[in-house]
């Protein structure tokens, strides 16, 4: 049978005979699978690109543990929070991108034209929020840099097509390869995301003083990173999954089905970056599981300031607000008056009072 390989396939094969860094090399490989068409004609070609991408990862594995330093990305983070946008090529993450940011990435109908991490700023009401496309995930693996940015981020969406036959697989691809790296992407409801009756937030659970926040940097660039701790911390990320292309054709039922498989306590949003449909929704829904609240701030006798609030994690209290203010504020801080969810207007409240979402607060020193 022949193999019938498309224009795509010789085109990713050219750069990688011309490539010279190995990094660069085993991204091209796992290029030249992905593309590959899976039938019997391709099998002994399937097994040859497998076995050179196992032969260059393991000479990549052992360059770094006698101390050469990889090839890495890092995001500076901005915003109210960070999210990265997981999935298998062509699952339309950059086309999500392009639909909730004002980032220009590279959209196309062949599989990874996504490189590296291409950050863009979501504005929801009165807060931006950054998210990130990364590369795709692909059955052999993930770049030595992708599970430190994940582990740096407040939260994922994890996108699949809703249109493949082999949607339920693509999520478990995902799960899996996180798994490896010892992130758990667990949803924004249910029994399983409670401790002690208490929401679990996005955080590291590291082994004694091991916790790792991701790689810091002044820009998005490229640079070497240093060998880390990271692998032996669990990192526990908040998780919604988007249901792309839900207007090319979606089979009824494919998204109960996929709520089925993912359990309770997962979030299924469907969405259509070309329609635009669900952009309104998944916006409300990134939000709200980021566990935020926006308290707007005034000065005794004078109007709220409501362009500008300040962004702290759901659970906080006045004293916290009082510290994001001004640090001396947490020190000298005898009471606060509160305008908001579940208090009278002008209320008198003590520093442990709980803030809420669009609460107004005057502090008094």
């Amino acid at each position: 049978m022949p193999a019938n390989l498309p224009p795509q396939y010789h085109e990713v094969e050219r750069k990688f005979r011309e490539a010279r860094d190995p990094a660069q090399k085993l991204t091209f490989l796992r290029e030249m699978f992905a593309i590959l068409p899976k039938h019997k004609g391709t099998d002994k070609l399937q097994a040859d690109l497998k076995r050179r991408i196992s032969k260059l990862q393991d000479s990549l594995q052992k360059s770094r543990k006698v101390g050469r330093r990889p090839y890495a990305f890092s995001v500076e983070r901005e915003g109210a929070a960070q999210v990265v946008l997981l999935g298998l090529a062509n699952s339309g993450k950059s086309s999500i991108l392009r639909a909730l940011t004002r980032a220009e990435p590279e959209v196309a109908a062949y599989p990874f034209t996504t490189r590296k991490p291409m950050p863009g700023m979501m504005q929801f009401e009165d807060i931006q929020i950054q998210l990130i496309d990364m590369p795709p995930i692909v059955e052999e693996g993930v770049e030595h840099w992708f599970p430190q940015l994940v582990r740096g981020a407040n939260a994922t969406l994890v996108v699949v097509d809703a249109t493949s036959p082999t949607m339920l697989e693509d999520v478990e691809l995902v799960q899996k390869e996180m798994g490896r790296a010892d992130i758990s992407l667990v949803g924004t409801m249910g029994e399983n995301q409670l401790e002690n009756g208490v929401a679990m937030e996005s955080r590291v659970v590291a082994p004694a003083a091991t916790s790792q926040a991701g790689v810091p940097s002044s820009q998005i660039r490229e640079g070497a990173d240093g060998e880390t701790d990271a692998a032996e911390a669990r990192a526990i990320k908040r998780t919604l999954v988007v249901a792309n292309k839900v207007d090319a054709g979606c089979e009824p039922g494919t998204l109960a089905l996929l709520e089925e498989y993912l359990g309770g306590g997962t979030t299924v949003v469907p969405f259509s970056a070309l329609t635009g449909q669900g952009i309104d929704a998944l916006k409300s829904k990134i939000f709200s599981m980021l566990d935020l609240v926006r308290v707007y701030t005034k000065v005794p006798g004078k109007k709220p300031d409501l362009d500008r609030p300040f962004v702290l994690p759901g659970g906080s209290t006045i004293l916290d607000v009082a510290n994001l203010v001004h640090k001396d504020f947490a020190v000298s801080l005898r009471f606060a008056r509160i305008w908001g969810t579940g208090v009278f207007d002008g209320q008198c409240v003590e520093r442990d009072h709980i803030v809420r979402d669009k609460d107004v607060v005057e502090l008094h020193l």
